[in-house]
């Protein structure tokens, strides 16, 4: 009886030093996981933050209909996610009509590469779908949430 409890014991820590490694494993790797996402949301989101706009001009050509907006990075990082840009217009006083830009609409005044880099400026042109009345308002907003909002008449 000495013998089976003892190679008992030895079976039973054996076993139990297993599950141990097994957990810690487990543990250890969702633990990278959760690392790993926070890290590239913290990259996102301080990206977000040196991304800065600004609507150097816009204006409104009523013979086509068109709104010219005129945006400048004046932040210090690229922003590359052209064809995600969502173009609110309206009147300065009413709701704002949502318009969805493609690189069709866009115009690039330094290096034509679809990068809004740092000092560049882009022409957004919008064909509206509606009439405003003047004082307009633009604003346009980026996928990474940056936004800049401009009245003109």
């Amino acid at each position: 009886m000495g013998v089976s409890t003892t190679i008992s014991h030895a079976l039973l820590t054996i076993v139990a030093i297993t599950l141990a490694v097994s957990l810690a494993i487990a543990v250890l790797s969702q633990l990278s996981t959760i690392l790993n996402t926070m890290s590239v949301s913290v990259k996102h989101r301080s990206d977000s933050l040196r991304t800065i706009i600004t609507i150097t001009n816009a204006y409104y050509d009523s013979v086509n209909s068109e709104f010219h907006i005129f945006v400048k990075n004046i932040g210090d990082i690229p922003y590359s996610d052209l064809e995600n840009i969502d173009v609110y217009i309206g009147s300065a006083d009413g709701a704002l009509d949502l318009y969805n830009v493609s690189t069709n609409n866009i115009t690039e005044y330094d290096v034509v590469d679809g990068v809004l880099t740092p000092g560049e400026t882009i022409e957004i042109v919008i064909r509206a779908s509606k009439t405003y009345d003047s004082p307009y308002e633009v604003k346009v907003v980026f996928s990474n949430g940056v936004s800049e909002t401009y009245i003109f008449s």
